[in-house]
């Protein structure tokens, strides 16, 4: 488990994307953490890659 403190208008963005996707905004958190993280080791060319945030 993670606890992070963010801004409301994250928060409001992350809610927004749940709704879109029917995902909580927890997980839209981790799918963006894990893309993140992805790229910083080399497995993406690039944070543009995150086609499904953007």
């Amino acid at each position: 488990m993670l606890s992070v403190s963010l801004s409301v208008d994250i928060k409001d963005w992350l809610r927004k994307k749940g709704e879109q996707t029917g995902k909580s905004m927890e997980d839209i958190a981790a799918e963006i953490l894990e893309q993140l993280y992805k790229s910083e080791q080399g497995q993406s060319d690039s944070v543009d890659h995150i086609h499904a945030f953007n």
